[in-house]
């Protein structure tokens, strides 16, 4: 049923295309060649800044293809949701808090499916045939956090088929390599990576990031993107003139592509070398103390389960073997956020 599902959606975007002018863009996202296939200019200039650092060559067999549009390019309306068989008995409670959105999930032993309600986004993923599906109702209110991370639903499943994992976790570091910034929303993630623009590390991410087990963890930027609450903004003077929605600071967090003011500064992966969990303490002073496995994956797998639709036992255990393999410290920040850089770069000398 899924897959009928999903090929009358499928219809339904491809007699969008033909009604508009599609733009398609390649991306090399933890080098395998990612295209978007959007049904109109719109929707790729509202979803496309966050992943510009990964623009890649045409390709004729992308290891993913991801079609895009909304209702305002569709000939048709989109078929009745199809979750009533797969998703019985889901509450529909709107949302407009990022991260914790409602998501009605479903799937059989190839399609995945998820609608988020809060940002009424529709995904879809053909396993087989590695064609995915990305529907809003329309390309001019998409919410600033679908924005930042966009499709990220859609990676998150695509990304398993190469033994990578999607975290909710900032990355920063050298070319050496990097640390992880893991923690719930408000931790202090984002504070602690945009403190690094203005020092010798660079960026992956301030929320998510693609982890790689294969030898050893390796961090692969998804999107140049990052947000933070208006007080954030404050500690940084240089990110005021980079702030894309000003207007809208007083119920959103401010959005950054960070791409486009400090190209320079942003990475595009490095090996993770240890995890640090941020704590804000208000101690005058940042410092780091040890942290155990057990602490770090308790910082870090519930916010990736939670914000995941399908996440479970698989993710729980590639987290697990992550924090077993490299050490974990808390970062108590103080009030002194000028010296983030400098203790992050202190602790890569030393593991």
């Amino acid at each position: 049923m899924l897959l009928s599902y999903f090929n009358d959606a499928f219809k339904n975007f491809s007699d969008a295309a033909k009604n508009a002018t599609p733009v398609d863009q390649y991306y090399a996202i933890a080098n395998n060649p990612v295209q978007l296939r959007f049904a109109t200019s719109r929707l790729a200039r509202a979803l496309s800044p966050a992943l510009e650092h990964l623009v890649g060559e045409h390709v004729l067999s992308p290891s993913l293809t991801v079609c895009l549009w909304d209702n305002a390019a569709a000939k048709d309306p989109m078929p009745p949701f199809p979750w009533k068989e797969f998703a019985p008995g889901t509450p529909n409670i709107e949302s407009a808090n990022e991260g914790t959105n409602p998501v009605i999930y479903f799937k059989d032993e190839r399609i995945h499916g998820a609608y988020q309600i809060g940002s009424k986004t529709f995904s879809m993923l053909d396993t087989k045939r590695n064609i995915a599906l990305f529907w809003v109702p329309d390309a001019g209110k998409i919410t600033y956090y679908e924005r930042s991370s966009p499709l990220r639903t859609i990676f998150q499943w695509w990304a398993k088929k190469y033994s990578l994992q999607l975290l909710h976790a900032g990355a920063v570091g050298t070319n050496a390599g990097g640390i992880l910034l893991v923690g719930e929303g408000g931790s202090g993630k984002s504070t602690t990576a945009l403190a690094c623009l203005d020092s010798e590390l660079f960026y992956v991410s301030d929320d998510y990031c693609l982890l790689d087990m294969d030898s050893h963890p390796y961090a692969h930027s998804v999107y140049c993107s990052a947000k933070i609450g208006r007080e954030g903004v404050a500690r940084f003077p240089y990110l005021i003139s980079a702030v894309e929605n000003k207007e809208r600071l007083q119920e959103e967090k401010a959005l950054f592509f960070l791409n486009k003011h400090w190209p320079k500064k942003v990475s595009k992966g490095f090996s993770v070398r240890a995890l640090l969990i941020p704590r804000i303490m208000g101690l005058k002073r940042t410092k780091l103390t040890p942290a155990s496995p057990r602490n770090a994956l308790m910082a870090l797998a519930p916010s990736t389960i939670f914000q995941f639709p399908g996440a479970g036992q698989e993710d729980l255990t590639f987290m697990a073997e992550l924090t077993r393999c490299i050490p974990s410290f808390f970062l108590e920040l103080g009030k002194d956020v000028d010296s983030i850089p400098d203790i992050i770069l202190d602790a890569l000398s030393k593991n």
